[in-house]
């Protein structure tokens, strides 16, 4: 010590260093990154809360599917999901009746409000209103290249929930013949499970579902566009 105090160069060299690093978590870029990412965190968060597990049923009681939902108005208890979720090809028909799991780890009975095989579009309601935030439809078309945030809920993680990041990629044609319609693409990742979740901008506003029934190709995922679904929940389907 008594050779530090005589020693005041290094003393000096010493007391810069300390300020040096003290000053690296705390300059302006370390503070916007830190308060970007509260934002990112938080508006993940809002995204997720609107998220279901859907577990779909026969007459008999047996499972037949299960994917991912939004909710897109909690005081009517609606739900949007993709038709194959409750309509399976494989089974030919609609379930006869759905459960849903909230991740705060609720569930609630729900009936098939309104579908459309042409947008792979479905609706589900509940019959008494859900404690669950509801998602907000965008305003403005996603472009190619922006930053997108798609989500869902598998059954294995439906207490939480799945999130991964990508770019919308492009728009493609809707292989149903339907004159203009078009559904979105992404280069997300998207667990098994998710189809019916929400593909969502940062700003936490939803853009699409995945709709797993239109088909993939290779690490490319496709999504309904919200305007389709606006369409099913005004019955033109």
């Amino acid at each position: 010590m008594k050779y530090l105090w005589k020693n005041k160069t290094l003393v000096a060299l010493l007391f810069v260093l300390v300020l040096l690093v003290g000053g690296a978590t705390d300059n302006p870029k370390s503070r916007a990154l830190d308060k970007y990412n509260s934002f990112v965190r938080s508006s993940v968060e809002g995204m997720l809360s609107e998220h279901v597990f859907i577990k779909c049923f026969d007459s008999e009681g047996r499972a037949t599917n299960g994917g991912s939902g939004v909710v897109i108005d909690a005081e009517k208890g609606l739900i949007v999901t993709a038709n194959h979720v409750i309509h399976p090809k494989r089974i030919g028909k609609n379930a006869a009746y759905v459960h849903i799991y909230t991740t705060t780890g609720k569930r609630y009975w729900a009936n098939i409000y309104t579908n459309s095989a042409k947008y792979d579009v479905a609706i589900i309601r509940c019959s008494f209103k859900l404690a669950t935030k509801s998602a907000v439809f965008a305003k403005k078309a996603p472009f190619t290249g922006q930053d997108i945030y798609v989500l869902g809920v598998p059954e294995s993680d439906r207490l939480i929930g799945t999130v991964t990041k990508g770019v919308i990629s492009s728009k493609r044609r809707l292989s149903n013949n339907v004159p203009g319609a078009f559904m979105y693409q992404t280069d997300a990742l998207i667990s098994h499970g998710s189809s019916g979740g929400g593909w969502y901008t940062i700003k936490g506003e939803l853009i699409a579902i995945t709709s797993q029934g239109l088909g993939f190709t290779g690490n490319i995922s496709k999504g309904v566009p919200v305007k389709y679904i606006k369409l099913v929940l005004e019955g033109i389907k």
